[in-house]
């Protein structure tokens, strides 16, 4: 702020000194009209007319761009509440999502359906657990419960085959449906 004082008595002392050396009388004349006066207040009238035209002629761009400016904001603190909100949906539906997950693990642990030393589904069960969850998604495609047997199938070790030939048909049709069940629905 003391700047922009300096500054302006810089500039009032540099109109000072322009008025007192151009005091003489001039003639104007326009149209019609003829008048008298100072050149060094005609010709600051004459720039403060000037400025005066300029601000008029930016004024309606000026306030334009302050309207659009203010709607951005709102807009933008609009946006950022949304964001929040659905952020904060993601993340409770995301620890919903992982008690759900631990239930199920603790679940298939009590009832003696994972191997103790990988906490996997049994290999043993691999095929009654298939059997069923594929004949749920056939019948109901939407449901979620298949989607989620179906991830703890995947992670089954490959149980000992007495045809590995046959076993390995097997897995790649199986892994083919289920990467077709699981994979997002347009």
């Amino acid at each position: 702020m003391p700047i922009l004082v300096f500054f302006a008595l810089i500039i009032s002392l540099i109109a000072i000194l322009f008025a007192l050396q151009n005091a003489y009388a001039i003639p104007v004349s326009f149209l019609i009209w003829r008048f008298y006066g100072s050149l060094a207040l005609i010709l600051l009238l004459t720039l403060a007319l000037g400025v005066i035209i300029g601000l008029l002629v930016t004024a309606p761009t000026i306030i334009k761009r302050g309207w659009v400016s203010s709607r951005q904001k709102r807009q933008l603190n609009q946006l950022e509440e949304e964001y929040q909100g659905q952020a904060q949906d993601a993340s409770s539906q995301k620890k919903k999502l992982d008690l759900m997950h631990a239930t199920q693990i603790q679940l298939f642990t009590a009832l003696g359906l994972t191997e103790s030393k990988t906490g996997l589904l049994d290999y043993r069960l691999l095929e009654p657990v298939l059997t069923y969850a594929l004949g749920k998604m056939g019948a109901d495609p939407e449901s979620s419960w298949p989607r989620s047997i179906c991830l703890f199938v995947m992670d089954v070790e490959d149980a000992p085959s007495a045809d590995s030939a046959h076993s390995t048909v097997v897995w790649s049709i199986l892994t083919d449906r289920l990467q077709r069940q699981l994979s997002p629905r347009s």
